[in-house]
């Protein structure tokens, strides 16, 4: 089965963190990915542009589309990446998403509809 592991980011976390402390967090994802290749879980991953570059499309009830800048919804926690593992269970998926998270934030785990 093929899960996906989202990654939050909060507003003004990453730049509070050291520089040596950013290094430190981008080794771990680094170590992270390798082990989940090393376990031939991985199949991709992606780190996301901040969420002030992002522009969100939306469909309403009367079939108009609109566009602004920004993400769909503006909270101080937001999408920064994500993994694609593949996993025998959603347990097994959510103890990789706890064995990756770095800094404060929140992981969240979905199954792909394969």
């Amino acid at each position: 089965m093929k899960f996906l592991i989202t990654m939050t980011d909060r507003d003004g976390v990453w730049d509070g963190l050291s520089q040596s402390r950013q290094q430190q967090v981008l080794q771990q994802h680094a170590e992270f990915r390798q082990a989940l290749e090393d376990a031939g879980k991985f199949l991709h991953a992606f780190h996301l542009y901040p969420k002030h570059e992002a522009t969100t499309v939306r469909l309403d009830d009367a079939g108009e589309l609109s566009r602004h800048n920004g993400p769909y919804h503006n909270q101080p926690e937001y999408m920064g990446g994500c993994y694609v593992i593949e996993a025998d269970s959603m347990d097994e998926a959510v103890a990789w998403a706890e064995r990756g998270r770095f800094i404060p934030g929140a992981n969240e785990v979905r199954q792909i509809w394969d």
